[in-house]
């Protein structure tokens, strides 16, 4: 009963009986048909033309409210919390009562949303564009952790959509490639008091609207580029450790139109074990240091540089138009080295001197280990003769001496990648059965070095036995 009253009280149900109304009974037809000579064709017609009159009328009688309605649901979705006007209709009405409910819930889940956020101490803000009318919801922190000046934009609301794209735009200069992925953007810049901030953005796109999460992740960040510099930097000159050398020109070897013309130079540090041995540790160290700091101002920015450990450095020159003008950097960087000094505790200024070896991509080799092998060679062939010099690869002297090379690349293997351990044999005296002493035996892992005697007879061919005495 209560559904029949509802309909039969509505303002729908009062503008079918208005219709109704307005069309005669088909007695009144009759009669009037017979007074007036008319026939019944012309009756259906003027009846027509009445229902038809009536009905506009009442269907734009009907139309305004529902218009009113279309317009007030858009600036609600403009405007947080605005009431949609009453129609009179009270069907339409009741509709309209739960549209505004179920907006006014959505808007306070957002909000309650962004409070949870505030409350749980993570540096992030929210947003929604909503492309049907031009604006975008944000959570008040957005554009704090974006650095904004602009105070203004510093709450919880909506702003219009050109607004946001133009505080944006900026940030398009300041992404961070190898940190970003399909569904996140990583970007880092520097606030208004000097700090460096990371920033994240992640986006999930929707059939109405596309929303966004803004994460300050500097901490997280920072502490992540730390640990990488710390695994891939020498410590002492800060240059390229070994493996994020190698794997930064074998990135460079994927892309050969970028290397044009290059040049590996191996390079062995002279006099650092007479430094040691006169003036200590701390003095050797300040050698090997001020040579890294020569290096890198002196080799131009297409340059990549390394320390392998102890005297070894290497660096790759590449982006070159023709290989003499990689032969320029090289002699430049040269005269650099013989005319630098290093002040001793004793006052006596001490020369840098270093020997080196260059191998050219791509006349030498294609490869990066080849170009590798062959620059240790020319260096190697520079040690045995004249320090202090940079020679270039030569293949006849490769393939003359290249079995007395790969023999000093082993114990050079052997002594940095530490593939030995020392053991201590008992010396027991023959007559008394009493301890006599100890005996110190190397024991190998290297495959290929696999006694002392295999290592003292490299060593003797190499030239080497002082390093492996110092090591």
């Amino acid at each position: 009963m209560k559904v029949v009253k509802r309909f039969f009280s509505s303002s729908l149900f009062r503008l079918y009986l208005i219709l109704l109304l307005a069309i005669l009974s088909e007695a009144g037809f009759y009669i009037y048909a017979l007074n007036t000579n008319l026939t019944p064709y012309t009756i259906v017609s003027i009846g027509l033309t009445i229902a038809l009159v009536v009905g506009g009328i009442g269907l734009f009688l009907f139309y305004i409210p529902l218009s009113n309605i279309l317009k007030a649901l858009k600036n609600q979705e403009s405007e947080s919390g605005k009431r949609m006007m009453k129609t009179g209709m009270s069907d339409v009405d009741y509709i309209c009562k739960c549209i505004s409910r179920l907006s006014n819930s959505t808007e306070d889940v957002t909000a309650k949303l962004a409070a949870i956020l505030d409350l749980s101490g993570r540096n992030m803000a929210l947003f929604e564009i909503r492309e049907s009318i031009g604006k975008v919801y944000i959570t008040q922190r957005l554009f704090a952790i974006l650095d904004e000046a602009d105070t203004a934009l510093h709450k919880t609301g909506l702003i219009p959509m050109d607004v946001f794209k133009e505080k944006l735009a900026k940030f398009e200069n300041y992404i961070v490639p190898e940190y970003s992925t399909k569904i996140s953007t990583m970007f880092q810049f520097e606030t208004r008091q000097g700090t460096s901030r990371w920033i994240r953005l992640t986006t999930l796109a929707g059939d109405q609207s596309t929303m966004g999460l803004f994460e300050d992740v500097s901490d997280e960040m920072l502490k992540k580029t730390k640990l990488e510099y710390e695994r891939d930097h020498d410590m002492l000159t800060s240059l390229y450790n070994r493996r994020a050398f190698i794997r930064q020109v074998s990135a460079l070897f994927a892309y050969p139109d970028k290397l044009k013309s290059a040049a590996m130079v191996s390079i062995d540090l002279d006099k650092l074990k007479i430094i040691n041995d006169k003036y200590g540790h701390e003095y050797g160290d300040k050698y090997i240091r001020k040579f890294g700091n020569l290096l890198n101002a002196t080799l131009p920015k297409n340059s990549l540089i390394a320390r392998f450990g102890g005297d070894e450095f290497i660096f790759f020159l590449y982006g070159f138009e023709s290989q003499e003008a990689l032969k320029h950097e090289i002699i430049k960087l040269n005269i650099a080295i013989s005319n630098t000094y290093l002040k001793m505790i004793d006052s006596t200024e001490v020369a840098l001197s270093a020997s080196g070896g260059i191998a050219y991509y791509p006349s030498h080799s294609s490869s990066l280990d080849l170009l590798m092998k062959y620059a240790d060679f020319a260096m190697y062939t520079v040690k045995r003769g004249t320090r202090g010099a940079f020679a270039e690869f030569n293949m006849d002297d490769f393939e003359k001496n290249s079995e007395v090379f790969d023999n000093s690349e082993l114990i050079n293997e052997f002594i940095q990648r530490k593939l030995y351990e020392f053991t201590f044999s008992p010396i027991i005296d023959a007559r008394t059965g009493a301890l006599f002493g100890y005996k110190k035996m190397l024991k190998s892992s290297h495959p290929q070095i696999t006694s002392e005697k295999v290592l003292l007879d490299l060593a003797k061919q190499t030239k080497k036995k002082q390093k492996l005495r110092n090591s």
